[in-house]
């Protein structure tokens, strides 16, 4: 689950990239880097709620 996770932040991220360097999306600088940073944070919120080894979200016991 979790390289799934990072498997589809990886390829939104792509797509993203790829869609504003073709030109079909005109998106600046700016904007290409918030969207991307949002991503990544979205997706790394994820990552670790469902990760044993991150105790953010985990009411589990530590992993060892």
């Amino acid at each position: 689950m979790l390289t799934g996770i990072a498997g589809i932040t990886a390829a939104i991220t792509a797509v993203l990239n790829a869609v504003v360097l073709l030109g079909w999306w005109d998106l600046t600088t700016d904007q290409v880097t918030g969207v991307t940073v949002a991503v990544v944070a979205v997706g790394a919120v994820i990552h670790s709620w469902f990760n044993p080894s991150i105790p953010i979200g985990n009411t589990g016991p530590p992993s060892p």
